[in-house]
Parts: structure tokens; sequence; C-alpha cells
């Protein structure tokens, strides 16, 4: 299932959670001012998914919805919170069943909704004081996100940056930001590379969103950011310019690298173990010892079953000795596999000696009714590697040697 469907399959119960994070509220909207707001955010949702590159378009049409409906600013702008709340409270426990729902959350969850709220505040409603408050509003919003904001103009020029993002090239104020391009701030091939993407954007229209790039800090050292631009239009349609957000996820990568390198050592380690767990030693041409030590379930007894008929191939064994003395005890199934690796070595035309069998799993092996009877078992491994020289006829030709001389 992908994000656009889950919206739809989940669209009342979306609703009914926002709802219910707007009654925790001290002093809750009433639903007719919430519902029609959070339905055209849900349909513009949906919109964009199908056609990413108009989501500066849809931000604008709710917001132009928003004010067809009255709703004033701090109203909308506190529904849009309550639907990116819901939504994102819903996918996170969606995604532990379907992963790659988390693919489309930050799009759709971030930067959607904020564009609908500068949408909202650009076209303001009402005028004089009321659209000055409302703008303070928003940009006290703006300044709050713990996100790099700004809008840069066709030549990619800052013409608009919060504190954040002045803090983060290094400025001093927004005033000695404001028409400097990257360049100015960050090394020359990363400034190029922005630059480029920017351009491209300035001319396709289509924007970037979700882009997880490397960053040089002012500080020297590397960061990683996911950037979305969108590009921003005039009342023609004309592109005009862009508007940039930036959340910094460094921690976020570093803990995933952190994640796979342990995988990676738990991976090593895990089959450091199985090796020691399932040794073969080769003592004779042909000859293999598999000596058992400790429990055994199900899945070691089928590494025992892989490494025997590998071990088998590689040297080429035509005699091999299985020894259990070091194993106290098996249940039923891993008494099975034992005997089906028999079987198998059988099948390579290699004779099996099992050596040092316990009382116990002398008693399991009947109990199952397994036929042991063309199997050969010896008391000790010592008893068992006499067996297997006397096979090669080493035995014999030491004896012979010995009354010869």
């Amino acid at each position: 299932m992908d994000l656009a469907a889950w919206l739809e399959t989940n669209r009342e119960k979306i609703l009914a959670n926002s709802m219910a994070l707007e009654l925790d509220e001290l002093e809750p909207l009433a639903d007719g001012m919430l519902y029609p707001i959070w339905e055209a955010l849900l349909n513009g949702l949906q919109h964009i998914l199908a056609n990413p590159a108009e989501q500066a378009k849809m931000a604008i049409q709710v917001a132009r919805y928003g004010l067809e409906v009255r709703v004033d600013l701090p109203g909308f702008i506190h529904s849009v919170n309550l639907l990116r709340r819901a939504i994102t409270q819903q996918l996170f426990q969606a995604a532990k069943e379907i992963p790659d729902l988390l693919a489309g959350l930050e799009p759709c969850t971030d930067f959607f909704f904020f564009s609908c709220q500068v949408a909202s505040t650009t076209l303001g409603s009402g005028a004089g004081a009321k659209i000055a408050e409302e703008r303070s509003q928003l940009w006290t919003l703006v300044e709050t996100l713990p996100a790099l904001i700004y809008i840069k103009d066709q030549d990619s020029r800052f013409t608009l940056a919060n504190t954040t993002q002045v803090q983060w090239v290094g400025a001093q104020s927004a005033e000695e930001l404001i028409g400097t391009t990257d360049a100015d701030w960050y090394p020359r091939e990363m400034a190029a590379k922005f630059q480029q993407d920017e351009q491209q954007l300035m001319v396709s229209g289509e924007p970037i969103i979700g882009l997880e790039e490397k960053v040089c800090g002012p500080d020297g050292d590397e960061y990683w950011f996911q950037s979305t631009k969108v590009p921003l239009r005039d009342n023609g349609g004309n592109i005009t310019g862009l508007i940039g957000l930036g959340f910094d996820i460094t921690e976020r990568k570093r803990a995933a690298e952190w994640m796979q390198s342990q995988e990676r050592i738990i991976e090593a380690q895990r089959q450091a173990l199985q090796q020691l767990s399932t040794p073969i030693i080769p003592i004779l041409e042909g000859v293999i010892v598999m000596p058992l030590i400790g429990g055994i379930d199900s899945d070691r007894a089928q590494d025992i079953m892989r490494t025997l008929l590998r071990a088998i191939t590689q040297h080429q064994a035509h005699l091999a000795l299985v020894d259990l003395t070091g194993v106290a005890v098996v249940d039923s199934s891993v008494a099975d596999y034992l005997n089906r690796t028999i079987q198998a070595a059988r099948l390579k035309g290699v004779r099996t000696i099992i050596t040092g069998l316990s009382d116990a799993i002398a008693e399991v092996i009947v109990d199952l009714g397994l036929d042991w009877s063309g199997i050969e078992t010896v008391r000790d491994l010592q008893t068992g590697l006499k067996v297997a020289l006397d096979r090669l006829g080493v035995l014999r030709s030491q004896n012979s040697n010995r009354k010869h001389y």
C-alpha cells in the first residue's frame, strides 16, 4: 500500500484522531471550524502525491479555502498543526507493518503544511493591523521551527532567512546574509552544487523534496541535512525564486551508520561463532572430524548439516567422524536433523562414524523410531579414529612393518 492509498483508507481515522488531539487542548475549537480545513488539507496531500510539482499551487488553494470559510490565521495554523500531528502518529504506527509508508512522511507532514501556513499569511485576511498581526504570528512560527528556513531570488541570492539559517552559515545578522549566495558561506564545490540544483528548479519548476545531502558546517565538520526546495511564483505563475527548508538529520544518520556497523560486527561474530560451534578437522587425506560441544538447537543442527556437506566437498572426504562426546542431550527435532545429516552424507558417498553417543541421545533416537542399525557408532573419539585408520589400512600397514622388522 502506498501513502496515497493509506491516506484514503485511513481518512476517517485521521480526522477522529485530529479531533481527539483538539479535545485535549485547554480551549478546544468547534469541529465545524476544524473539519473543513482538515478535509481540504487531506485532499491537497493526496493531490500532491500524484502531482509533486504542484505542491506550492495546492498550498495556495488550501490557504484560499481557509479564507473563504472565514477561518482566522491562528485557527488555520492550529488546524494544520493538529492534522500534521495526527498523520505523523498514525504513520509511525502503520510503518511497523508497512515500512515504505515513511518514505512520504516528511514532505507531506512538514513542508506542505508549512507552505499552507506561509500561503495563508501571504494572502492575508482583513486589512491593516490585522494583516500585520497575522504576519507577526507567522514569523514567530518560522523563528521557532527547528529548521533552516529561507527564501532566495532567481539568482539564488538570499532574500529572507530565519535565525537558525543565519546562525548556521555563521553570519552575524540576517542583514549580513541577505543579498549573498551560498558561494559566500560554503566551500566552492558545495556551493556550486547547491546553485546548480536551484537553477534547474527555476527552469523546470520541479520541487526538490526531502533531498539528503552532506554539508560542511562553519566549524569545518560534516553534517547531514534533509532539504526541500519549491519554486515561488507570482500571480501570473512565473517563477520568481524559491523557498527552502532544511532539517538537520546528522544524529539520525550517525545513529543509522552506527547501527549498520553494529550489524556488521554482529554478523562477523555470528559467523565466527558458527565456525567455532561447527569445526571441521581434516586429519588425513579423505578423512574429516567434526567434534560437537554444548547444546544443539534446530538452527545449529541446520548449520551442522550445511557445514559437514560443504566440508565433504571441500576436502573430497570419503569418511567423516561426528563426535558427540561434548553433547549431553538433544531433543527430537535435533535428533531428526542429525539423522538427516548422516543420510545426506551417505548420498554423497561418504561413510559416517558417530562417536561419543550418550545414553540420553540414544534414548531419544530409539523413542523416535530412527533406524541407525546401518550407522556405525563407537564408544569415543579415540576408538573412532582407530576404526577410521583401520578402514584406510594404516594400522594394518604399521603392524605389517613392525612384524617385518
